[in-house]
């Protein structure tokens, strides 16, 4: 992997949630696994249990994992423009949605390892922006971010560096620089552990603007090389696909 892109977003009404969740798993991120540079996919909706300040503004995220963020990034360019490549259900919303990009920083692990999110498995998203004299780099360094596989509630943390953002995106903040994504085993001691290591370093909150905030899987981690050779996945695909063009109503009971 060398290259992670982050799709934070909501549906238009709590009442189209699952509309939307279905219409993401059953379609989109199939689509987007076609396109080139693409290694996996994997759908997260927001935590119960958050950590102290989280960052609330969106439901559900998409982490998808690359192996060429240009020629993934060309793509879906190419391909947004188009509704027949990228159908959109109108159960998302597209007025508000951050995808923004990030590349490997600082690591001590490959993300792949502990990829396949599942059960209680979920993720934690620290953007830091600068403001302060120090870097990102300076403080969490490898030695650092080792110490936090041995943390209750975490498997392994990493530090990744913007590449961009998408301009499409309604309230991107250039100003964050650099992401923490911790891969736990569990919510609660996740979040439990990073506002203890909060706490324990009052000096952060005088180096970094921090948005926290944790995640846990709605969707199986999906392989693009695996993803087109399931029936189950080909079948749904289909249809979705189908649906939007005809732009019927559709979801849970439809």
């Amino acid at each position: 992997m060398n290259a992670i892109t982050l799709c934070m977003s909501n549906p238009v009404s709590e009442f189209r949630a699952d509309e939307m969740n279905n219409w993401y798993t059953s379609e989109h991120v199939l689509s987007c696994m076609q396109m080139e540079g693409s290694i996996a996919v994997q759908r997260f909706k927001r935590s119960k249990f958050q950590p102290k300040n989280a960052y609330l503004d969106y439901s559900v995220i998409t982490v998808y994992e690359l192996f060429d963020l240009d020629a993934w990034t060309s793509t879906c360019n190419v391909w947004g423009l188009d509704s027949h490549k990228m159908p959109m259900s109108t159960s998302f919303d597209i007025e508000k949605f951050i995808e923004d990009y990030w590349t490997p920083d600082v690591m001590v692990d490959d993300f792949a390892d502990f990829a396949d999110f599942e059960g209680d498995k979920s993720i934690l998203l620290v953007k830091l922006g600068v403001i302060g004299n120090k870097s990102p780099e300076q403080i969490f360094t490898k030695e650092l971010l080792r110490k936090f596989r041995k943390i209750e509630g975490f498997k392994t943390l990493h530090l990744l560096k913007t590449a961009g953002y998408n301009m499409s995106s309604m309230d991107a903040d250039p100003s964050y620089t650099h992401m923490l994504v911790g891969q736990l085993n569990s919510s609660y001691f996740g979040k439990v552990s990073w506002d203890t290591f909060i706490d324990e370093n009052p000096d952060l909150s005088n180096l970094f603007k921090m948005r926290a905030v944790i995640y846990e899987p709605v969707m199986a981690r999906k392989k693009a090389s695996e993803i087109l050779n399931d029936p189950v996945s080909q079948a749904l695909y289909t249809i979705t696909r189908q649906l939007l063009r005809n732009q019927l109503d559709w979801g849970d009971e439809g």
